[in-house]
């Protein structure tokens, strides 16, 4: 990885002078698709029009930290089953058991879900009838981070379905999966998630 100074000189393609000279320097620079702004982080500026043209990598680490911190928490309480689902859901997929693999279980099935209206009505639908919605003390705590489309997202789908907590929405959710995943009545998305989930470390 090449290791830029302030003050240093390069060239890029600027989308508005196309091929330019370049100067790093440091300024607070916005991330493209969210509304974050990473303070003070080292920046190629197109030296025309002065608009920043490129973020070297040594300055993503600084993008990611900034990102983290505007993530936010969902926090909801649970009967011990549904964890059990996640778990045994979990290891189904990977073979193992991990806290990373449960969570993007859940993000990806939140994501996924949130595009179809259909299948909103039918996690409600599901979720309304189950046995397993209704039975045991709801005494383990989940939390999880979300980042603002996907806790955006998560909140259409309480929306659409018309259920009252952010608690019965994630166990809608976890009941979808037990639907998909453990008794694999959605194979083609079994197979969409094992091509994603190679993401996972």
């Amino acid at each position: 990885m090449k290791i830029y100074t302030e003050g240093e000189k390069s060239k890029a393609i600027c989308p508005h002078c196309g091929l330019v000279e370049t100067i790093f320097q440091k300024r607070d620079t916005p991330i493209d698709g969210v509304k974050t702004i990473v303070k003070n982080v080292l920046v190629g500026v197109c030296t025309k029009c002065d608009k920043i043209i490129s973020i070297p990598q040594q300055s993503a680490p600084y993008a990611h930290e900034a990102l983290q911190k505007e993530q936010k928490s969902l926090e909801v309480r649970i009967q011990r089953h549904f964890s059990d689902i996640l778990a045994s859901s979990a290891f189904k997929l990977k073979k193992e058991y991990s806290t990373s693999t449960i969570n993007f279980l859940i993000r990806f099935f939140i994501h996924d879900i949130s595009k179809n209206k259909e299948s909103i009505k039918n996690i409600a639908k599901s979720y309304k009838h189950s046995l397993l919605s209704k039975t045991a003390a709801a005494n383990e705590r989940f939390s999880l981070k979300l980042d603002e489309e996907l806790m955006d997202e998560f909140l259409e789908i309480k929306r659409l379905s018309k259920l009252k907590t952010n608690a019965d929405v994630f166990k809608a959710l976890v009941l979808q999966i037990e639907n998909d995943i453990l008794n694999e009545k959605n194979k083609k998305f079994i197979e969409k998630f094992n091509y994603f989930s190679s993401a996972i470390a």
